[in-house]
């Protein structure tokens, strides 16, 4: 018989997701780092991304400057918290 249970690891981390004063969702620990213009920016993120891997034959991430290469011609922006700071 096939168990349908799946292990789970706890990972703790050093910082802490917070909502700063004017709404924005982000992250704290020394200095604070908002990475959504609010907690609805927050959840539309997650229903992108959620989308993307459900439905998407493939999904590639890029991080640091690979993203300056890709070619973002003909696809619509989403708005997006850029070097805000509390």
């Amino acid at each position: 018989m096939v168990s349908s249970c799946r292990r789970v690891r706890f990972v703790t981390v050093a910082y802490g997701f917070m909502i700063g004063p004017d709404g924005a969702f982000g992250i704290a620990e020394v200095r604070w780092a908002a990475l959504h213009a609010s907690i609805e920016g927050w959840i539309g993120s997650l229903a992108l991304a959620h989308g993307a891997f459900t439905y998407a034959e493939q999904v590639t991430k890029f991080t640091s400057s690979r993203v300056d290469s890709v070619d973002f011609t003909g696809l619509d922006r989403v708005e997006e918290v850029l070097q805000r700071r509390c």
